[in-house]
């Protein structure tokens, strides 16, 4: 099974990736899909967004190591929660990985993303012109990938829909991202006060995945 468990400091915080190398049909017969998420399948329109559908919802279910029946849907912002609800969880999935975090206590948000050279324009879309200022020249595109994943954790964390990742998220110390496991991020809401997380972040492969959990508030 191309199951990867994650060993986390937390407990009640579990971290799974899949390395998908199954058909379609394989991943299927993997799941037991309720009707609604037969409807939410039955969307994707292409071979790969299927595997990367199927696969992710087959490493959410070795991360909550449970047999019971489980549904995931979305709520009204996007974000997945699970049937009877009994954590907290996120997904992702980049090409033939998919990565999956569950939290019985707090939100969490989980991104992974495989390497890749990251253009100037691509890099603006998501990370302010100070963010950028302060990146190195010899480690651009790593601090450019960490980046946007940490985001993405960030972002999915707080579950929400009323920010975006260049305008209201906020790497510090950009230049940390290169020795350090860890990011402090902040979020600065619409219409709220800042939010601080600490963000951490590992490498499987040429791929890079964060997450994000909701108790590593600081102030």
């Amino acid at each position: 099974m191309p199951y990867i468990p994650v060993t986390t400091s937390d407990p009640s915080v579990k971290i799974g990736l899949w390395q998908t190398t199954e058909t379609e049909e394989e991943l299927y017969n993997l799941l037991t899909l309720t009707k609604r998420e037969e409807e939410a399948f039955s969307r994707c329109n292409s071979k790969k967004r299927r595997l990367q559908w199927l696969s992710s919802r087959c490493c959410l279910k070795e991360t909550l190591s449970t047999k019971q029946f489980v549904e995931m849907l979305s709520d009204e912002h996007g974000k997945p929660y699970i049937y009877p609800t009994t954590h907290h969880i996120s997904i992702s999935h980049s090409q033939e990985m998919s990565a999956a975090i569950t939290c019985n206590t707090y939100s969490v948000g989980i991104d992974i993303q495989k390497m890749r050279i990251v253009s100037i324009d691509l890099a603006r879309k998501y990370m302010s012109e100070s963010e950028l200022i302060e990146e190195s020249k010899k480690h651009k595109y790593f601090i450019r990938n960490v980046v946007w994943s940490v985001k993405e954790a960030a972002y999915k964390c707080r579950g929400k829909k009323d920010i975006y990742l260049k305008e209201n998220i906020r790497v510090l110390n950009i230049q940390s991202l290169i020795e350090d496991d860890a990011a402090n991020v902040v979020i600065y809401p619409q219409d709220g006060n800042p939010v601080f997380y600490i963000v951490e972040y590992a490498f499987y492969g040429n791929y890079v995945y964060a997450y994000c959990i909701a108790s590593n508030e600081y102030d």
